[in-house]
């Protein structure tokens, strides 16, 4: 149990991110394994996989318990796409990096990891290596999906925060999370201590992201750098590995990419997140979505020198439609 106190200030700081990218998503996914007895599908493909072994070894690295998992989070803050999450990692300060091991309680380290307790570079570059096979094999197959579905969270959030502000936000978020004011009660945290924790956030705010394999609940983590607290907590996402049916059906109508397109501008998007979401080059994106604007399901601004999409309310109905 954790118990989080909120200032005035931290309310007024407090802000969502759709996701921290596809290198957090692929940790918090080695994290599953260890802390979870089901951990989603593609990771329990992975542990029948070539990489068992070094994902079973990492994990035990990673998770030295259950309740705790190594904060590469917070260090290396949102990264859109794996490499620049693995650059990240690797220009983390060795003192930091310590650190970080060190309040984590990592205590087993694989002979191939030999040197990571002491944040030796070789050693951080064959974690980083194992990490890229991992999302390789297992989230970047489903990264349009998952993007997708972190960006329609966001996109609840948002309105959530619009219609009934700070508390309301941090109200909603999540069935294991209460707020009662100022303080943010955590029951799935600490769980390494018998006794409460308490602490405050003392005006740094609070940065919100969810995640579809974070799978110990709602986890808070404080970096020491000053930089706001992080709150990752997960998404229901079964549907994303064992149900296809109402994707099947907007693909029928709209072409298989045309209704990739359409779901991932549900949250609003640049062409160029649109292209990094749906997995196509920039001009191909702006030809879809210009596709879609002329059947009037999607309008788009130019804000700059960006294009900024939406859904117009009939997209909105058809991608309601299609998708409950």
């Amino acid at each position: 149990m954790m118990h989080i106190e909120f200032t005035a200030a931290d309310l007024a700081r407090t802000r969502i991110l759709p996701t921290l990218g596809p290198f957090a998503e692929t940790a918090l996914g080695v994290g599953s394994v260890r802390m979870t007895g089901r951990p989603t599908a593609p990771w329990r493909a992975a542990i029948r996989g070539a990489s068992a072994r070094e994902l079973a070894e990492l994990s035990l690295f990673y998770c030295p318990t259950p309740h705790i998992q190594l904060d590469l989070f917070s260090r290396v803050g949102p990264a859109e796409d794996f490499g620049t999450g693995a650059e990240a990692v690797l220009a983390i300060p060795e003192r930091s990096f310590r650190d970080e091991v060190e309040v984590a309680r990592c205590r087993f380290t694989p002979s191939w990891l030999r040197g990571i307790e002491r944040a030796e570079l070789p050693a951080r570059r064959r974690m980083v290596s194992v990490l890229d096979r991992l999302h390789r094999d297992t989230v970047a197959p489903h990264w349009s999906a998952i993007s997708t579905a972190l960006g329609m969270e966001k996109a609840r959030l948002a309105r959530v925060l619009a219609d009934e502000g700070v508390e309301g936000l941090l109200s909603s978020l999540h069935p294991r999370i209460s707020w009662e004011s100022p303080v943010l009660e955590i029951p799935s945290a600490g769980g390494w201590s018998r006794e409460p924790l308490f602490t405050r956030l003392d005006g740094g705010g609070l940065v919100v992201v969810p995640s579809v394999f974070c799978a110990a609940g709602p986890v808070p983590y404080f970096p020491h750098d000053g930089q706001p607290a992080v709150l990752i907590y997960p998404i229901a996402s079964d549907a994303l590995w064992t149900s296809t049916a109402s994707s099947t059906a907007l693909a029928t109508l709209l072409g298989k990419t045309r209704a990739s397109v359409l779901q991932a501008i549900d949250e609003g998007c640049t062409t160029t997140e649109l292209a990094r979401r749906v997995g196509v080059s920039p001009a191909s994106a702006s030809q879809h979505a210009t596709a879609l604007r002329d059947a009037g399901l999607v309008t788009s601004v130019r804000d700059r020198n960006k294009m900024q999409h939406g859904l117009t309310p009939l997209g909105q109905a058809v991608l309601d439609r299609a998708l409950h």
